[in-house]
């Protein structure tokens, strides 16, 4: 598995419209789990699997237990690329310029739960906590960016592992829509839910108490659903559970609001977490 170099942020926003990808895939998330000396995952986690095609087809997926494909079209010129992601997550940003760039779809993106031993580049739907100097407890730091028209409530909560287990309960388990609630991130201002700024607007809050090493999982409220992280705690088509998140960098996911994977834009809330900054101030100060 290779890593990304340090996230640059952007000074200046134009458009969304992308590079043509390396043939090299990129991978987001943290580290924990990934590699071992051979190379291969040292423990059993699901993945975020996005392909970005200029024609629709079929990807496909080989590790070493078995191989997947599933049907994906091709991703628009201008949907949002990772740069486009952290531009927009910035006060400075016009929400009609945000506005402008909204349905323009990614490819599909489907979730694939990869064995130990096995190694793929790829993006986790779960952020994994650094903070300075292995600190606790510091204020953790979500830059929202919403370009979806519904109104949208976020929730943080604590997984014990990469593939979203709460305690004996996995991602689509009985019980485990109120074992996430049961283990909810407290907000900066004492709830547990995190209003959307509104269509095209950008905004900022806080999750309190959040340790060195923690696993933090999201989900997301619409007006008419509920959507997690984990594909498996969706809604299936055609006998397969729903994606609704795209990842666009390190601790930085996409989501798309409205079932079956909506228009497959991915930017209908933007969400980052940052630990690093508050810890550092803490630091300092």
């Amino acid at each position: 598995m290779t890593w990304p170099r340090a996230w640059a942020r952007p000074t200046a926003c134009c458009s969304p419209a992308r590079s043509p990808p390396s043939p090299t895939a990129s991978s987001h998330g943290g580290t924990p789990g990934l590699p071992d000396g051979e190379g291969g995952s040292t423990a059993n986690q699901s993945l975020l699997l996005q392909p970005i095609l200029a024609a629709g087809g079929s990807p496909g997926v080989l590790t070493s237990e078995a191989s997947s494909s599933w049907e994906s079209p091709a991703g628009s010129a201008h949907a949002w690329s990772s740069r486009f992601v952290q531009q927009v997550l910035q006060e400075d940003v016009d929400a009609g310029l945000v506005r402008l760039f909204d349905e323009h779809g990614q490819s599909r993106p489907v979730e694939l739960v990869l064995a130990k031993g096995s190694a793929l580049h790829v993006a986790r739907p779960v952020a994994v906590a650094e903070t300075a100097g292995g600190a606790d407890d510091p204020e953790a730091i979500i830059r929202l960016r919403q370009n979806g028209k519904q109104e949208l409530d976020l929730l943080f909560y604590e997984v014990d592992d990469l593939a979203g287990a709460i305690d004996s309960l996995a991602p689509g388990d009985e019980g485990y829509d109120a074992a996430s609630l049961a283990r909810a991130c407290r907000t900066g201002d004492g709830g547990i839910w995190i209003d959307g700024p509104g269509f095209g607007e950008v905004d900022q809050a806080s999750i309190l108490d959040v340790d060195a090493g923690d696993l933090v999982a999201m989900r997301l409220s619409t007006e008419t659903d509920q959507f997690f992280a984990f594909a498996d705690a969706n809604e299936q088509v055609e006998g397969k559970p729903v994606t609704q998140l795209w990842n666009y960098g390190p601790d930085t996911w996409g989501w798309e609001d409205m079932k079956g994977g909506g228009d497959l834009d991915f930017n209908d809330l933007v969400v980052q977490i940052d630990v690093i900054s508050a810890s550092c101030t803490g630091l300092v100060a």
